[in-house]
């Protein structure tokens, strides 16, 4: 079994931790019956590095890893005897034996937390050699370094691009948000939602926010304002700090949450042992990410539009990207300002979603560009236009 380091839990360990060189969110692989491997674990320890900075990472790893190694149990197999033969029953096995096959994204991520484990063995002298063999990268976007082959994993399966899906607004306030309802945390769970909608967060930022980190949309400094910044500093993806904009409306229903089901969940629990996370459950615990997860597949259920956390990510970028591309058209200035094409780079709304999305490449919020009725609208006028000398004539034959 996993057991991941929290030293919020445990702030007694802290200086233990600090001397073993421990650091909060590592993961350690434990038998059942309590014993420890040293060499496992002191792979997992190798992850807090630069290449994989971030606890979502580490966890990621351990949890493929535990897995792999519990079906090498299954097979009486021993991880240091697995060869090309062994991975690809496994991959057999994941992805199309079992009652419910994994995706090959999913698959890819496996593939990942293989791959390093037995790098990390070669060089420790565990293995003699990794089972798992590359190939030569030809095309991509990987770009070439003169004298060295890109190499990929052949573990990895290539994966086509798929649609993004998205909860269109309508349907998100017709049908899913009502589904939040009819619990005793029907407040937390609507709020919950709308701020991710309303903000872009990925599901992990948005519950490792602290009550403290809300924003007052009462101060002075927000009067007159519609939307107020909100620095993220936990939970995000590479470990990048950047910040948001929250409208004040959803802020409020924020802090209709914190005022009646957030204190009612905490009613029974003395100030100085309240938890500072903002989201907790009906018994006063901080909420985990997993428990979001199963309150929007009860919502996807009940309202019979499938729903997830980051399907309202891609809404929200959706719905930003048109309307700030809207907005940049209709302003007529637009087309007259002699600073024109400096102050449309400095109004970019793909760089603007990019920041607000925490992109680090700007090719991932490319993809929003093909939801867009606007793109669709753009194309149909141009396409129509240039093609006009093309119409039918009477020409001799």
């Amino acid at each position: 079994m996993i057991i991941v380091t929290d030293l919020s839990r445990t702030p007694e360990l802290t200086d233990m931790a600090a001397r073993l060189g421990i650091v909060n969110g590592q993961p350690f692989l434990v038998g059942e019956d309590g014993s420890f491997d040293r060499v496992l674990n002191t792979f997992l320890r190798s992850l807090v590095d630069p290449a994989s900075p971030r606890p979502n990472t580490w966890r990621t790893y351990a949890y493929h890893l535990a897995r792999f190694l519990k079906w090498l149990a299954q097979q009486e197999i021993a991880w240091r005897q697995v060869n090309r033969d062994v991975l690809r029953a496994y991959y057999t096995a994941r992805r199309f034996v079992q009652t419910r096959p994994i995706s090959a994204r999913t698959w890819n991520n496996v593939a990942a937390a293989l791959t390093r484990f037995y790098a990390w063995a070669v060089v420790a002298g565990e293995v003699p050699a990794t089972p798992v063999s590359y190939r030569e990268i030809r095309a991509g976007r990987i770009a070439a370094v003169p004298g060295i082959r890109p190499l990929r994993s052949s573990l990895t399966e290539h994966v086509s691009s798929i649609p993004v899906r998205y909860v269109p607004l309508r349907i998100y306030l017709s049908k899913v948000r009502p589904a939040f309802g009819g619990t005793r945390t029907a407040e937390r769970d609507r709020a919950f939602a709308d701020l991710l909608l309303a903000t872009g967060m990925r599901v992990a930022e948005a519950n490792s926010l602290l009550l403290a980190d809300l924003p007052d949309p009462d101060a002075p400094e927000c009067w007159g304002k519609k939307t107020i910044p909100l620095t993220l500093k936990r939970g995000t993806k590479g470990g990048k700090v950047r910040v948001i904009r929250i409208p004040i409306h959803v802020l409020r229903t924020v802090y209709r949450y914190v005022a009646e089901d957030r204190e009612n969940a905490l009613a029974d629990i003395s100030m100085s042992q309240r938890p500072a996370e903002l989201w907790v459950t009906e018994t006063g615990a901080p909420m985990k990410t997993a428990r979001w997860h199963d309150v929007f597949r009860r919502a996807s259920k009940t309202s019979g539009n499938q729903c997830t956390p980051h399907m309202l990510r891609h809404a929200f970028a959706i719905h930003q990207l048109t309307a700030m591309i809207q907005r940049l058209i209709s302003d007529p200035t637009y087309r007259t300002d002699p600073h024109q094409p400096y102050r449309t780079l400095l109004k970019d709304p793909l760089r603007q979603l990019q920041r607000l999305l925490g992109h680090a490449s700007l090719a991932s919020t490319f993809i929003y560009l093909d939801c867009l009725e606007e793109v669709d609208r753009m194309i149909d006028d141009s396409l129509g236009d240039w093609t006009v000398p093309l119409q039918t004539r009477d020409e001799p034959r």
